[in-house]
């Protein structure tokens, strides 16, 4: 076969938003829960999802043609390993992920990546340090979604979190903005003489509770709901902020790093988990991988992602000291902080 030139390699790259539409509209209709019990036909998987069969097949072999299913000789198709991602009742499901990405708030916002780049506003700016908060009051539904898919993505981290960190010597560990609990549970699970405290927005830890008590975590985890850019809990051996940085600009980020350093002692160490940017552009899966979600916290928050050197500053001003940066997966790093 034929090296790819560069105008099919162009041209390529203009599916990408095809892609994305045809797994939303498979987690939509639920596709992958219809298919957990074995090949199915078009026929049939169109009368419980309620979708017009003709059309529907033609999802079907788009999806085929992606990987996600494949199609027998008789017409069935069948869940791939990648089509299990989809489904809702397997450990590890990306079906959450999907949704976010792939529905309106995500797709109305690159629309308008051009006039962003124009002006120099987000689509969906910050209008105050709430803002989470605030949707949460406003669009449960959005928030809850939010904290899913941050849920079901942390999964594939946590084991590279864990091996990237030694926990052994830790007591407490303090998870900041930590959801509904997926990372914080993984480090407990992992290591039954630490004990955790959960710290979110009060909406959030709420609904977190029920997750915690489920893992069988719930003596050995606190869940504190709070404000980080007011305090954090105290007396932590390790905190974490993982994916919070990137969600806001420099100034309430050093409002969080700065709350962070008044409640760790001496000996505390902070952990934070972002993508990093490599310090001059190139062109790999990780560094586009990054590329994109700056774009992506340019449009939704009026956010960034940041270079080592820009986490490093930030650390700084708020008396830590950044002490190493170890890549763990794609272009997610851990960054590790003490106080100075």
């Amino acid at each position: 076969m034929a090296e790819p030139t560069p105008a099919t390699t162009l041209l390529e790259m203009l599916h990408g938003y095809r892609a994305v539409q045809a797994l939303y509209a498979a987690a939509q209709l639920g596709l992958a829960d219809l298919l957990r019990e074995g090949p199915r036909d078009a026929e049939s998987l169109a009368q419980a999802a309620r979708a017009d069969a003709r059309s529907l097949l033609r999802l079907l072999r788009a999806l085929a043609g992606l990987g996600v299913l494949t199609q027998s000789a008789d017409g069935r198709f069948t869940l791939t390993p990648l089509g299990e991602l989809l489904r809702s009742d397997v450990p590890g499901s990306l079906r959450a992920a999907v949704l976010f990405y792939g529905g309106r708030r995500h797709w109305t916002a690159w629309a308008q990546l051009l006039d962003s780049v124009r002006s120099g506003k987000a689509a969906f700016a910050a209008a105050s340090a709430g803002k989470f908060a605030e949707m949460a009051s406003r669009d449960p539904a959005a928030a809850a979604m939010f904290n899913e898919a941050m849920a079901a993505m942390t999964g594939p981290l946590s084991e590279s979190i864990g091996e990237s960190f030694d926990f052994s010597g830790a007591r407490l560990v303090v998870d900041v903005g930590g959801g509904y609990g997926a990372l914080l549970a993984s480090i407990l699970t992992r290591h039954p003489h630490v004990r955790g405290v959960l710290f979110d927005i009060a909406p959030v830890v709420e609904q977190a509770r029920s997750r915690i008590a489920a893992a069988n975590l719930a003596q050995r985890c606190e869940i504190v709901a709070g404000d980080a850019f007011t305090a954090v809990p105290v007396g932590g051996d390790v905190y974490v902020l993982k994916w919070i940085l990137h969600d806001w600009d420099d100034e309430r980020c050093r409002t969080i790093l700065t709350n962070c350093r008044r409640a760790m002692r001496a000996d505390s160490r902070l952990l934070v988990i972002e993508r990093v940017l490599p310090p001059r552009a190139v062109a790999t899966p990780a560094a586009a991988s990054a590329y994109l979600s700056d774009l992506n916290m340019m449009l939704v928050g009026g956010a960034a992602e940041r270079t080592e050197q820009g986490y490093r500053s930030l650390l700084a001003e708020a008396d830590l000291e950044l002490r190493r940066v170890v890549p763990i997966a794609g272009a997610q790093h851990l960054l590790e902080a003490t106080p100075r």
